[in-house]
């Protein structure tokens, strides 16, 4: 092995000690809310207005449909907080297997999507486009595409990164970019960037387009594992017929105290579903871009 490539090994090596661990509870706590903001806000004031809704039923003297929803909604937070709830729904999302002994050709690509960014430093401290890093989903995520490339490249096969994010709350660099300068910093030099994308939707539609122009015998997608049943049923849209390649693995806590973990795990499962059932609304509707036939047939 050249000596770039044992230098880059080491790179990796040492980044994998590093790999944030999924069930770091303030960590998740943070990536969830950055990237499910919308379907929170949705579950809090959906919470909010059960309550008010009880309240009413006392109020107008209607104490047993009070009694019944207090019960119901005190069960579901159960359910949900204990983990059985985001258990089926994440079993049902996480269906496939890491990528081990992977069958590589002669061309690849490897479309490693992105999960936003986060800021690291205080405005007082000074604003830096490398202060600027990637989510804990982001991380591994990169850790998953920059381990494969290297498997790829011991069989001295052709291998190229397509990342993919663009900057969908205005930062001042993509999610692409960050997510290039890390993998350089693992010895990846082989990186294409498309740098317009603000959804998972347009990851798929923007890639595809690339991946047409620089066609490969495998494509792989490389996304989180809750995420990855949306993201190939997008890819699959655009033409992209793309061999999943899932980075981390969610489980719940099983606890008869409800934890609010679960309960985010609960709303990142609620997220993947609303967004698989607003695909097959918008195909109803003729609401999604026409697909196309890019990529590995």
């Amino acid at each position: 092995m050249c000596t770039k490539c044992e230098h880059s090994s080491q790179n990796l090596a040492s980044y994998k000690q590093k790999e944030p661990n999924s069930n770091l509870f303030f960590g998740l706590r943070k990536s969830i809310i950055a990237k499910y903001k919308g379907v929170s806000f949705l579950i809090f004031t959906s919470f909010l207005l059960l309550i008010l809704f009880i309240l009413i039923m006392f109020y107008l003297q209607m104490r047993r449909t009070g009694v019944l929803l207090m019960i119901g909604t005190v069960l579901v937070i159960f359910l949900v907080g204990s983990g059985l709830i985001p258990s089926a729904l994440l079993k049902n999302l996480q269906v496939h297997p890491p990528i081990k002994n992977f069958d590589w050709k002669s061309s690849n690509t490897i479309v490693l999507l992105g999960s936003g960014v986060i800021q690291w430093s205080l405005p007082h401290q000074g604003d830096t486009q490398n202060d600027i890093k990637s989510t804990l989903f982001g991380y591994s995520r990169i850790h998953e595409a920059a381990r494969l490339y290297w498997d790829c490249k011991k069989k001295s096969q052709n291998c190229t990164i397509l990342a993919t994010g663009g900057s969908p709350h205005k930062e001042r660099i993509s999610e692409a970019e960050v997510m290039h300068r890390e993998l350089v910093e693992l010895g990846v030099t082989d990186v294409i960037l498309e740098k317009e994308s603000n959804n998972t939707y347009q990851n798929a539609k923007f890639s595809s387009a690339i991946l047409k122009m620089n066609r490969s015998d495998s494509i792989l997608l490389v996304s989180s594992g809750a995420h990855m049943r949306r993201s190939l049923l997008y890819f699959s849209h655009f033409g992209v017929n793309a061999i999943p390649a899932p980075s981390d693995h969610l489980n719940t806590q099983l606890s008869w105290l409800p934890l609010s973990y679960n309960l985010l795990l609960t709303d990142l499962a609620i997220h993947e579903y609303l967004g698989i059932l607003r695909f097959h609304l918008y195909n109803r509707l003729g609401w999604n871009t026409n697909n196309s036939t890019p990529g590995a047939p």
